[in-house]
């Protein structure tokens, strides 16, 4: 449903800068285009980009193996990993970082985005893409969680 509402594997505002990142001709003393995808859970994503990018190299990471049951192609590797770890060994690697939903499993964020910062290549693009995490009533309508009298506090009742 996301890929739907994205208009393919990343927002329809940065298409043509992906393709033009992942496409561009390089010469053949440069690396081929590398794309990480941070918490990549299934690993659909990086399938799905290792099928649409045939020329470059996509890993996928994540706390816990992938498990898909789609076949994966030749260009597309998954690693175990801990992002709040950071990425040292990967400096300068990647034209392309994607991260989506992974905001809650990040224990410190301005850390986490001077490592993206680092393993990006020249000219390279982060892609971060997260939810909304309010709640809901089955009319769409928010639901607060928080009692004005006890700023501390957030709770929530199920009507009887």
């Amino acid at each position: 449903m996301l890929k739907q509402r994205l208009g393919g594997l990343y927002p329809r505002e940065v298409a043509d800068d992906v393709r033009r990142l992942i496409s561009r001709q390089r010469s053949e003393d440069e690396p081929p285009p590398a794309v990480l995808d941070v918490g990549t859970g299934s690993g659909l994503w990086a399938i799905d980009m290792a099928r649409q990018y045939p020329n470059a190299e996509i890993i996928g990471m994540d706390i816990v193996p992938a498990n898909s049951n789609h076949e994966i192609p030749p260009n597309c590797n998954f690693e175990c990993d801990d992002a709040n770890l950071g990425f040292g060994h990967y400096h300068g690697c990647f034209d392309l970082v994607h991260a989506r939903a992974v905001a809650t499993g990040i224990t410190n964020y301005p850390e986490f985005l001077k490592d993206v910062w680092n393993i990006l290549r020249p000219g390279g693009l982060f892609l971060a893409i997260e939810g909304n995490m309010g709640l809901f009533s089955k009319d769409f309508e928010p639901i607060t969680t928080t009692d004005e009298n006890h700023p501390v506090c957030s709770s929530m009742a199920k009507p009887s």
